[in-house]
């Protein structure tokens, strides 16, 4: 599924349904919100407006949290794992083990390598 943002009217509205999506957590709509993640990313860079990229797991998963508009309690259910470990890992109280790096992965699509740079 793939979502393109050419204008600024399109852009509010994939920030709107990305919002309701994110609160509504469903897992059936995960496709959709990563789609219009991407979207907005994407039209975000096209107009000056990229981030620097987080160089730690906890601040990747700060920006996706944000990035998808969702809480911590949300993000964890999404992922799988219990928000008090994803508390943990986003503190530096507990390093992430395989489980929840394979987690990323699979329920993300987040490359591999990506996860090893930032782990």
């Amino acid at each position: 599924m793939s979502v393109t943002i050419t204008n600024e009217t399109q852009y509010q509205a994939a920030l709107t349904e990305a919002m309701r999506l994110g609160q509504e957590n469903e897992a059936q709509h995960l496709e959709r919100l990563l789609a219009l993640g991407a979207a907005i990313d994407a039209y975000e860079v096209q107009q000056g407006h990229e981030p620097a990229q987080p160089t730690t797991l906890a601040g990747w998963l700060a920006v996706e949290m944000f990035r998808l508009r969702m809480r911590q309690k949300q993000f964890a259910k999404l992922i799988g794992v219990s928000e008090s470990r994803l508390s943990e890992i986003m503190n530096g109280h507990r390093a992430p083990n395989l489980d929840f790096v394979k987690r990323l992965h699979t329920t993300l699509h987040v490359p591999g390598d990506r996860l090893l740079e930032l782990v």
